[in-house]
């Protein structure tokens, strides 16, 4: 009796098999596929999942390799700090002329920094350059270039400076990446 069940049940089998073979070639090859890796042992799955899931990795087509900007290294001197809180700030924008602060940056293409102000020691020292793309919820995109600061080799942790460029102006603020109520300095070139 029960060499007839499980004869009626391969016999059933196969007339699915046939059916779904006229139905679609793909879906014959969809089986064949499937039956070879229910033969496969567990590990050589998971090997085939991973390698599955790698090679459907695939770069954004959108995303291109950026340059990072050269028109950076100058001297630039600062003209500016707008600041979104508090309101009603006074010396809100603060500029050279209502605080009576002079300052300004150099960046060299040797990657090299010095800041100077009249209101506190000059610094100096490395940087590098990056360039980041933040899409919080994918609702917008900020793309922007920042600044990585080193003093005598060791790095300055906590001070990335996001920026952009416009012309001869420089203007740092972290609402560049999204950031709100950050405000933003802007610095002009000097020279040529």
């Amino acid at each position: 009796m029960q060499n007839f069940k499980s004869v009626k049940f391969s016999v059933l089998c196969l007339r699915n098999t046939i059916h779904l073979l006229k139905f679609s070639s793909y879906t014959f090859e969809v089986i064949l596929i499937y039956k070879e890796i229910v033969m496969i042992k567990k590990p050589t799955i998971l090997m085939l999942c991973l390698l599955l899931v790698v090679c459907s990795c695939r770069k954004d087509q959108n995303t291109t390799n950026p340059t990072l900007p050269t028109t950076l290294f100058s001297n630039w001197k600062w003209t500016g700090t707008y600041y979104d809180y508090p309101l009603g700030r006074p010396l809100n924008p603060s500029t050279p002329q209502n605080s009576g602060i002079e300052k300004s940056i150099t960046y060299t293409s040797e990657l090299s920094w010095e800041k100077i102000s009249t209101t506190s020691p000059t610094d100096s020292g490395t940087f590098t350059l990056g360039h980041g793309i933040y899409s919080p919820n994918g609702l917008k995109k900020y793309e922007f270039d920042s600044i990585q600061y080193y003093r005598n080799g060791v790095l300055l942790k906590g001070i990335v400076d996001c920026f952009a460029i416009s012309n001869d102006k420089l203007t740092f603020s972290a609402g560049l990446k999204g950031m709100i109520g950050s405000g933003y300095t802007i610095y002009t070139k000097q020279g040529s």
